[in-house]
């Protein structure tokens, strides 16, 4: 993993990439490059992983007169670079990332549909004059560009937005619909960024930039078919998940460095780690632990899985106000406002296996949007029930048996559960259902926008794009698969991978590698009936079976409990008062212009008297904060960062 920067356009120059660079170093420590043409400058931050002694970017052929820098990892350049080869192409370095300047050369854009891996890249076809932005398939690795063609400058493309703004002639401004946008799905949609006329190329997209013109294609996205064309055969799946999940593993298991893997103690992780095993690999592991909060703590089932497979093992413990401490660096690194606190302790972690001199972790991300592991999944299908007969009193009961790591839930009044479930419930076919409840929960926290924010993004609604943006195949699909593509495309492209994986990770020079996000396996899962992702309420009935007998049983069948950290909770302490109060002071909220002065006093109040309790209020207290604080960070101090 590494970080690449680029510049397209006149007054191009190395001096200008050597800024861009400057603000990467952390995502490429081992090495610097640059490619120098006319009016393009590519250049590259380099961690190595593969083909450490050799394999510096960027790189260039004369012979196709192509030029490219690369972040990220192609698993399966072997079989690649073997059939290339045989095509008469030759190799320079023994960098996997190097296949894909000759597979452009031999098939254009439609090459990048055989690549296996996580990767976005900036490739430059000198004889046609043509840039060529790339991302994965499920934007595991950002990319960001800023196109200002149209005012007589360039195109400027990084691995993060501070790259851009070094170079920036004029200080940032807000994307407010895209701040709206976090107030609803914790994240911007993809493509979007809270920073006006900065995007980034969605996942499974490339951009072609030449001349004036721009055009974009998706090479790749999640389907399903339809209800007749499932695999309902039990042992035709766990025969494919098998196999293509022992792959995956093996795969991303490749380097020339040593290979670690994060532990949280549930099914995912402790997945990975026993397959590790089973091909012989014994991975150094490293967890999160919460000593002073049993509610987000998971230390017992860590020690389950290690005292079935014992290894080094290093934990990071939090108290819950510590989190505060590492707030700003946080946001420094996720370059967007967050309304969970969750990233900042997965940044510390980082730390620790950077000490030990550990450059790439395996994780167990998106096992849940794959398999269908979210209690989201399960709430969705008691909807679908409740629906059927709305006025019942007993089917809405069913709720009660969701969320038991959650104080305070299952004691909530059934008049609370109701009216928090029943959101769109007499829309049982409206495209976005099985979101509804949380994304109008998470607009709630929109009531604390100033006036001026309403009025400027009053012809905004985030949920009316999202619907828009739907492929026409979506409205024919099972509604678990609907459920599905929605977390894919919002939790986990947008929020997921980019805040509390890549740039946490890489915060501290750590690649994240993701066996569940291998698109063959994505591929056959979602051809596999809900039933057998979901057996009753049984989440992710499938891996379960898979993994019986591998591991613990208490991790097997305990629920379903996704990482948090304290939010709320973290600033409650007396120490923090003062500097809450002078950031969130009528003043300082007014400068800023995003949120009512009156309404944060009130919620700022309820957070010192300790009676902030509701999702709700965690929820705008931390967006409201970490709006800020982005805030200042990146456009009220931009010459004091920048310049």
């Amino acid at each position: 993993m590494c970080g690449l920067a680029g510049f397209l356009g006149p007054s191009v120059g190395s001096h200008l990439v050597d800024i861009m660079l400057h603000h990467l170093q952390h995502r490429g420590p081992d090495a610097r490059g640059q490619f120098n043409s006319d009016n393009i400058a590519l250049g590259h931050q380099r961690l190595s992983i593969i083909a450490p002694t050799n394999g510096k970017q960027p790189f260039y052929c004369s012979n196709t007169r192509l030029a490219m820098v690369c972040n990220g990892e192609i698993f399966n350049h072997r079989a690649l670079r073997h059939d290339l080869a045989a095509k008469k192409y030759c190799f320079q370095t023994d960098s996997d990332c190097e296949v894909i300047l000759h597979l452009y050369a031999e098939y254009g854009i439609q090459g990048f549909t055989q690549l296996e891996g996580q990767f976005a890249f900036a490739l430059w076809d000198e004889r046609s004059q043509k840039l060529v932005l790339a991302r994965d398939r499920h934007g595991i690795l950002p990319l960001f560009f800023q196109d200002q063609r149209a005012n007589g400058g360039g195109v400027s493309f990084a691995s993060e937005i501070k790259s851009i703004l070094a170079v920036n002639s004029c200080a940032p401004e807000a994307n407010l619909a895209a701040i709206k946008q976090i107030f609803t799905f914790w994240s911007p949609l993809e493509g979007e960024t809270p920073f006006k006329n900065i995007q980034q190329v969605k996942p499974g997209h490339a951009l072609l930039i030449q001349g004036n013109k721009t055009e974009e294609l998706c090479y790749w996205d999640w389907s399903f078919p339809d209800n007749h064309q499932f695999i309902n055969n039990e042992k035709e799946a766990l025969e494919g998940l098998q196999s293509l999940l022992t792959e995956s593993v093996s795969s991303r298991l490749q380097a020339d460095v040593p290979v670690a893997s994060l532990l949280s103690g549930g099914l995912d992780s402790s997945s990975v780690i026993a397959i590790a095993r089973d091909l012989g690999h014994k991975p150094d592991t490293y967890s999160i632990t919460f000593s002073d909060s049993k509610e987000h703590d998971e230390s017992s089932f860590q020690a389950q899985l290690l005292e079935r497979y014992p290894g080094r093992h290093t934990v990071t413990d939090f108290k819950s106000s510590s989190i505060v401490n590492y707030l700003e660096e946080t946001l420094w690194h996720t370059e967007m406002p967050l309304l969970r606190m969750a990233p900042g302790p997965i940044r510390q972690l980082s730390s620790s296996i950077n000490e030990d001199g550990l450059k790439v972790a395996l994780t167990g991300e998106g096992a849940d949007e794959v398999l269908g592991g979210y209690d989201l999944f399960k709430e969705t299908k008691i909807r679908q029930f409740w629906a059927k007969q709305p006025s019942s009193a007993l089917r809405p009961k069913l709720l009660q048996r969701l969320y038991p790591y959650l104080n305070g839930w299952l004691t909530s009044s059934d008049a609370y559960l109701q009216s928090f479930f029943k959101q769109g419930l007499d829309q049982p076919n409206h495209p976005l259902f099985s979101h509804l409840p949380r994304w109008s929960t998470t607009q709630t926290c929109q009531q604390f926008f100033s006036e001026e924010m309403r009025d400027a993004t009053k012809d905004h609604d985030p949920l009316a794009e999202l619907t828009n943006r739907l492929p026409e195949a979506f409205q024919d699909w099972h509604w678990f698969n609907k459920a599905q593509y929605l977390e894919a495309h919002t939790l986990l492209s947008t929020y997921i991978l980019p805040s509390q994986s890549d740039r946490m990770l890489m915060a501290n020079s750590v690649e994240g590698r993701y066996p569940f996000l291998n698109h063959k396996l994505i591929e056959f899962c979602n051809q596999l009936h809900p039933k057998l992702k979901m057996r009753g309420l049984n989440e992710k009935w499938l891996l379960k079976q898979l993994m019986a007998t591998r591991l613990p049983p208490e991790i097997i069948n305990r629920p379903k409990q996704p990482y948090r950290a304290p939010d709320a909770a973290a600033f409650a302490h007396p120490r923090h008062h003062d500097w809450l109060n002078e950031l969130l002071s009528p003043s300082n909220l007014l400068d800023c212009g995003y949120f009512d002065p009156t309404k944060v006093g009130f919620l700022l109040k309820k957070l010192q008297n300790k009676q902030i309790r509701s999702q709700k209020d965690n929820m705008a207290l931390v967006g409201i904060i970490t709006t800020q604080l982005w805030h200042r960070a990146f456009i009220q101090d931009y010459n004091k960062r920048f310049r």
